[in-house]
């Protein structure tokens, strides 16, 4: 299993980037690879969406349940689809009223070992881009 964790402080309010985090359906204007979000269903503050990614030839959907956590925290869990296993957790902690620490953990296992031994090594550099996508939002949207 591939985990990966990050640390940020960023110049936006803890509101702001939960906000962000948590518009799922807007991830294929500025994600890297994400091509479609859908959400499937509502409910409180769960939620079941669709992921399509892909890069070149390489396209997979599936699906997952988020837990929202108002301006504090998202979780996300595996539902279904091509993976064996995905967690990832959002933390948003209000350093001043315009500064925040994010904190990101991703754990990822494929159900191909030869798959699965292939990403771990580029796994990192997606990951921070994959941050670095979503810093670079809150810039275009908060700056």
């Amino acid at each position: 299993m591939i985990i990966h964790t990050d640390q940020k402080v960023l110049p936006y309010s803890q509101e702001q980037l939960y906000e962000l985090v948590a518009d799922i359906e807007r991830y294929p204007e500025f994600l890297p690879w994400c091509r479609e979000a859908i959400i499937h269903q509502r409910q409180d503050n769960k939620l079941i969406a669709e992921l399509k990614i892909g890069y070149k030839l390489f396209q997979e959907a599936y699906m997952s349940e988020i837990t929202l956590m108002p301006t504090t925290e998202i979780n996300v869990q595996y539902a279904k689809g091509p993976l064996k296993h995905l967690r990832n957790q959002w933390y948003f902690h209000s350093l001043t009223p315009k500064t925040c620490q994010v904190d990101f953990e991703i754990e990822l296992e494929l159900r191909s070992f030869l798959l699965q031994k292939a990403i771990e090594s580029v796994f990192t550099p997606i990951a921070f881009q994959m941050l670095n996508a979503f810093e670079a939002r809150a810039k275009v949207l908060y700056s």
